[in-house]
């Protein structure tokens, strides 16, 4: 009975344990790309020994001011070989944080995209064009470099890659606008985006934790029973903050949003947003 007792102790404490560990959606992708110039075609390059490629981390840039307009004429490519084991419930996605070049980009040997802007957030689905039982895939890009541009070339931000549940909150999914104030609080709406990658519609609970910058929760909104159709749907949620009754205590205006989804009871997606009131 006692060794019984103990068994059930250490099972309560693995599993609190684990519930307690952070939910992570976004994985560093900057290490171990390689990096070369070239004006060759992608089957050619792909053919190529790595021995012509150098092996570089992001963020990675290249600036010779002395030869500027030699750069200006070459293109850049980047490449990167990884494994991931996807399951029939999730998502995956590689989220550039910004280029500073024209861009085009493929996966597996599949076209993504040819992009014009420069510096702004971007990301790709890929969860249809990789291989998800482990074994190897490649994604490589070609950077065009402009003469407009002349403080930097290559991949100059941060790269990751963000596995998903299919229902889950997209990146860069929030956005907050003030709505009113009156006497001694402030209202702002959150606009969150709730996507169903499923065919059919999902119930899910949503649940936002607000947290102020002691990491003391102040606010906790709920929405059960939540119905997705297919596709994105916009909720929208209204945070009420009360004004520091003295006017000795100086209160913080950055506070942290955790927004939770649940399907089943079961914890799918945790999305943090940083909110700013001004």
């Amino acid at each position: 009975m006692k060794n019984g007792f103990i068994l059930f102790l250490i099972l309560f404490v693995l599993i609190s344990c684990k519930e307690q560990e952070p939910f992570k959606r976004n994985f560093d992708f900057n290490q171990n790309w390689y990096f070369t110039f070239s004006d060759n075609t992608i089957s050619t390059l792909n053919a190529s020994q790595n021995s012509v490629w150098e092996l570089v981390n992001f963020p990675h840039t290249w600036h010779q001011p002395q030869v500027l307009s030699e750069l200006a004429q070459k293109v850049a490519y980047y490449k990167k070989h990884f494994n991931l084991n996807l399951s029939y419930n999730q998502k995956a996605y590689l989220w550039f944080n910004g280029v500073s070049d024209d861009s085009e980009y493929w996966i597996n040997g599949h076209k993504l995209d040819n992009r014009q802007s420069r510096d702004s957030s971007f990301y790709y689905d890929i969860s249809n064009y990789i291989t998800s039982d482990g074994s190897v895939n490649e994604v490589m890009f070609k950077l065009v470099p402009s003469l407009n541009d002349t403080a930097h070339y290559g991949m100059c931000k941060n790269v990751y890659l963000v596995k998903l549940n299919k229902l889950h909150i997209p990146i860069e999914g929030t956005h907050l606008n003030r709505v009113e104030s009156a006497n001694s609080q402030a209202s702002y709406q959150l606009s969150i985006n709730l996507y169903n990658a499923y065919s059919n519609h999902q119930t899910v609970d949503v649940v936002t934790e607000v947290f102020d910058a002691n990491e003391k929760p102040i606010l906790e909104l709920k929405n059960p029973g939540y119905i997705l159709k297919p596709g994105t749907t916009i909720l929208k949620q209204v945070l009420t903050f009360n004004s520091s009754s003295s006017p000795n205590e100086k209160k913080s205006d950055t506070y942290l949003a955790l927004t939770k989804i649940y399907s089943n009871k079961k914890l799918v997606d945790v999305y943090q947003t940083e909110l700013k009131l001004k």
